[in-house]
């Protein structure tokens, strides 16, 4: 039984040692760059994301108007018009770099003054520990009327993440979408707070039509009628240059992509991700994720568990049926795969068993290594008459 135990334990961590040692093969080898980049970005959740969220669920809290190519005096008529509508709270997704004294800048400075419910989009240095440049002109932008707008990815991959605050020194800085919120349901801010999380994993709510969509010259028309904006949120941003165009500025890989790899072209637009997070902040349906202590110790347990099965089919089938293992492999991945994702799309709750997958294609493999290895050994070892 000890002695079973040991060599359990022994494959086991053979099996850990080659996932490893697969670690540490660096992805972007020439010509294999493109299939290996598909591969680091896709996440078994993608297919939930990709298959069974991305119909259109409506959230008519939200308003997106789309700016086209910025105008700032166009911008500054749609703040005025939204300051009048009374509206909950006020997003505009463009950075204002530059301010000059000129009657445009004037106009937009006035809008964005006449109204605590703004909020502008900023990027942050979030990694500098010495200072924090802001991008955003000091003339238009202050504490508290800034959010940053920094996603949590490696270029060109899929916009998983957020973070809803960062600390830098003393300061605590928000994240657009959170400062928006905030601004519209303080409660909702305070819940997004308590959880305490460093980053959230995005819950996207759906693509683009599931929000309100205007074009900016169209709100800003006089006989543009305007019914029940108090109870709205409204977010000014890139959507294209006008509403038939396809643009790939500002547009973002997201999971939500029809393809779950090798995805040519980014599927969202920035404004439409923040408007995503805003929608699961309010409604406060977030993704769990179990704690990483938990993640290690069940992939441990079942790598465990595979290698007995393995190591008894070993000793105990006839050899000629050992081609039936390949099946039994491929029913037990299914089988993880299929309860990690249906835990992920009923209960929002992502488990990290991605060792443990791995560990089913590999275990019967270094079943087979070790004992044939080892099974040689005692043979050579055993004096011989």
């Amino acid at each position: 039984m000890i002695k079973n135990l040991f060599h359990t334990i022994a494959i086991s961590s053979l099996v850990y040692i080659v996932i490893f040692l697969g670690s540490l093969i660096p992805l972007g080898l020439g010509g294999l760059n493109p299939f290996n980049k598909s591969i680091s970005d896709y996440e078994a959740t993608d297919l939930v994301f990709c298959n069974f969220k991305n119909q259109i669920c409506y959230d008519d809290r939200i308003v997106v108007i789309n700016v086209g190519k910025p105008n700032r005096v166009k911008i500054a008529k749609a703040l005025f018009k939204l300051d009048s509508l009374d509206v909950m709270a006020i997003g505009v997704d463009v950075v204002f770099e530059k301010y000059e004294a000129t009657n445009e800048d004037s106009i937009l400075l006035s809008a964005i003054q006449s109204n605590n419910k703004i909020v502008l989009a900023d990027e942050y240095d979030i990694d500098n520990s010495k200072n924090l440049p802001h991008v955003c002109n000091s003339k238009f932008c202050n504490k508290s009327n800034i959010g940053f707008t920094n996603f949590v990815a490696k270029p060109n991959h899929s916009i998983r993440y957020f973070l809803p605050t960062k600390k830098h020194n003393s300061t605590l800085l928000k994240s657009y979408a959170s400062h928006i919120v905030e601004k519209a349901d303080k409660l909702s801010f305070e819940y997004l707070s308590q959880r305490g999380g460093e980053v959230e994993q995005i819950n996207y709510r759906g693509i683009g039509d599931s929000y309100v969509q205007i074009e900016i010259d169209d709100f800003i028309e006089d006989d543009f009628t305007a019914i029940g904006y108090s109870e709205k949120i409204v977010l000014l941003g890139y959507l294209g240059d006008d509403q038939w165009s396809i643009s790939s500025r500002d547009k973002y890989f997201t999971p939500m992509n029809n393809k779950i790899a090798m995805k040519t072209a980014p599927d969202m637009f920035g404004v439409l991700i923040h408007a995503n997070v805003i929608s699961m902040i309010l409604d406060r349906n977030y993704i769990n994720e179990s704690a990483q202590w938990i993640n290690r110790l069940l992939c441990v347990l079942l790598v465990i568990l595979f290698v007995a099965i393995f190591r008894t089919i070993f000793f105990r089938v006839n050899p000629g049926y050992w081609k039936v293992v390949r099946m039994i492999q491929i029913v037990i991945f299914f089988c993880l795969f299929l309860f990690s994702t249906l835990l992920f799309y009923i209960f929002n709750l992502k488990l990290g068993i991605g060792v443990a997958l791995l560990g089913v294609a590999l275990s019967w493999d270094m079943v087979k290594i070790y004992e044939n290895i080892f099974i040689k050994k005692q043979k050579f070892l055993k004096p011989k008459l």
